[in-house]
């Protein structure tokens, strides 16, 4: 029976480590240079769909990651410049990449409508490719927000088949440690649990 768990296991840790997206490239928008401080990786994930790519992104760049979210003009420049573009003749990063937008709720008929920000942001920027979104294949068949990236044009587009898919983004925001925010509800905890003795 043992044997038999630990074949299980072990089955199950190679299955998941075959489906790990992989990391190819990452860059900090400092605000030296204008930016916001937040950190972006591009993770190679092919032909996965965006919940696909959402349950990924935990195990292949950890906690405190979500897909990226681009809300001006300059953060859509930086990604394209810092993080598409690549200056190798042997590395390119073309395709199309998911990114964390996406339709509520995904059944919307309407192809402009509804769309929102996994961060909760609001969606007041869009850089739509000519003619996006389309709902092509019908409405409620492009849910998701995928960035296009080719030598000649970039832009977004309504995405709603993994086979065009090279991968994903995602995004880092600063903020205080999971640690430091612990140790003051800990600490918090403590304060309360003072106060209860005192009482009793």
């Amino acid at each position: 029976m043992k044997k038999l768990i630990l074949l299980l296991v072990l089955c199950l840790g190679f299955l998941s480590a075959s489906h790990a997206g992989l990391v190819t490239k990452g860059v900090t928008w400092s605000s030296s240079i204008g930016g916001n401080d937040h950190t972006y990786y591009l993770v190679e994930f092919p032909y996965y769909s965006w919940n696909d790519a959402t349950n990924d992104l935990f195990a292949t760049v950890g906690p405190g990651f979500h897909l990226a979210t681009i809300t001006s003009q300059d953060e859509q420049d930086f990604l394209l410049d810092h993080l598409l573009y690549s200056t190798s003749p042997n590395v390119d990063y073309f395709g199309e990449y998911w990114l964390g937008g996406y339709q509520f709720p995904e059944n919307t008929p309407g192809k402009y409508d509804n769309w929102v920000w996994v961060t909760g942001e609001a969606w007041s920027y869009t850089n739509w490719l000519p003619f996006e979104p389309n709902d092509q294949g019908g409405p409620g068949i492009e849910q998701h927000l995928g960035i296009k990236y080719f030598p000649s044009y970039s832009g977004w587009n309504d995405e709603g088949y993994y086979e065009n898919i090279q991968g994903y983004i995602v995004e880092s925001v600063p903020e205080p440690s999971s640690f430091i925010l612990m140790a003051v509800g800990l600490a918090g905890l403590g304060v309360a649990s003072r106060k209860k003795h005192k009482h009793n």
